[in-house]
């Protein structure tokens, strides 16, 4: 998909993607520093389907969210979907705004679940404040995958840190049942956004 910068980050913006990683698509995301250069194909391939897909890794800086909102971005174009049924969000800040939903429990949860795709950013943050916000984490996911959503996630922790953090039912969702893609990015230096000249590409 051919736009120019300003029309991709209004596109965006209305999923939610705060203002830090607008200009965050696939085709901007720096290859060399990780992988063998395929991530970036493996998970427009994966968005075409609709497989869930995982980005994993300890060091921060490696380009999780970026890969995150450019599949994101990508599955809104791939499906010719509304922007607004699309949905970015931190984890924890889901967890937090639905366990104070009180009466509007259905209405937040609604708004997390009545999407085409969603990502759910760092995932296992925030979950050392006890096994409630677990157990909200795993209605979350649950909703969603029963929903037919589309989930594409990150988190700081290793695959079997998150499988002892996880309980095996939501594991299995977040991967789609074993249909889904989990990345482990590399560890080492700080990935840079690539600049295209004109245009970027979902």
């Amino acid at each position: 998909m051919r736009c120019d910068i300003t029309e991709t980050a209004k596109i965006l913006k209305r999923m939610e993607v705060p203002d830090w990683a607008l200009d965050k698509t696939l085709l901007t995301y720096d290859v060399n520093l990780n992988n063998d250069g395929s991530v970036v194909e493996d998970i427009r391939r994966a968005t075409d389907s609709r497989r869930n897909i995982g980005i994993i890794c300890k060091q921060s800086g490696r380009g999780k969210t970026h890969l995150a909102v450019g599949a994101l971005g990508r599955a809104c174009w791939s499906h010719r979907g509304n922007a607004w049924d699309y949905l970015f969000t931190r984890a924890d800040s889901a967890i937090r705004r639905i366990e104070t939903a009180g009466i509007r429990l259905d209405e937040v949860m609604e708004h997390y679940t009545d999407r085409e795709a969603l990502v759910l950013d760092e995932v296992g943050r925030g979950f050392e404040r006890g096994e409630y916000s677990k157990a909200v984490f795993q209605m979350l996911v649950g909703e969603a995958y029963d929903k037919g959503v589309h989930l594409i996630w990150t988190s700081p922790f290793e695959w079997l840190e998150l499988k002892g953090l996880i309980d095996g039912a939501t594991i299995s969702r977040l991967e789609g049942r074993g249909t889904g893609l989990i990345i482990q990015l590399r560890e080492g230096k700080r990935y840079k956004i690539s600049q295209p000249d004109e245009v970027k590409l979902f």
